[in-house]
């Protein structure tokens, strides 16, 4: 009897740490924008498309979990957490490299301008409706041109945001929101006046 009471209270344990472990929303990050805004609708000098960019990205978002996207809420309106599946500066990086190549920019180590973003805010909510659920996302860089000697050439700050209604749940939704938001803020980034200014400029190039 004593056995078989201790099978069933690993077995409920066991059970429990499963429900426990479920409201987690797990997203698959893939670069998937779905929305109106194109990035390739700014109109960039061709002296700056011309002119290569050492382009790096840092994660200044200062959380406890780096994988952490934002949350949701269920039929309940209880609260569960939304991670992403793999590192999110990675995945970030190599989406703005293909947002910057897709308008001729090239990125290279040696380039007389240096451009740091520090990537501040990635996050999305999910919200449970009637029916399905809207998502809202917001991607946030800070930045800093600088010339090959280091001195800081121009500093600011682009943002990007999106919305949109999908099934109640979806990583795949999760994803096309944030694409959207990433997009408009790189979009945002390259419209800015400073920044093309000193990117243009005729400050020293790099010493190496």
């Amino acid at each position: 009897m004593r056995v078989v009471l201790g099978v069933a209270v690993v077995a409920l344990a066991c059970a429990v740490g499963l429900v426990a472990a479920q409201p987690t929303l797990v997203v698959l990050l893939t670069f998937v924008p779905q929305g109106d805004t194109d990035v390739s609708a700014v109109a960039l000098p061709a002296a700056l498309v011309a002119r290569p960019i050492d382009l790096r990205l840092s994660d200044g978002r200062e959380l406890a979990d780096p994988r952490v996207l934002g949350a949701g809420t269920d039929d309940d309106d209880r609260p569960f957490p939304i991670h992403a599946s793999i590192d999110v500066p990675p995945f970030v990086d190599q989406a703005i490299g293909s947002l910057i190549a897709a308008r001729r920019i090239t990125r290279a180590p040696s380039a007389r301008r240096r451009l740091q973003l520090r990537l501040v805010r990635f996050h999305v909510d999910e919200r449970n409706q009637a029916v399905g659920s809207t998502y809202s996302a917001q991607v946030q860089f800070t930045y800093a041109m600088t010339d090959g000697g280091g001195a800081t050439l121009a500093e600011g700050a682009a943002a990007g945001t999106a919305n949109r209604y999908g099934r109640a749940r979806s990583g795949a939704n999760c994803a096309e929101v944030l694409s959207d938001a990433l997009r408009d803020a790189v979009g945002t980034l390259l419209a800015d006046a400073r920044l093309q200014a000193a990117w243009q400029s005729d400050a020293p190039a790099p010493r190496f």
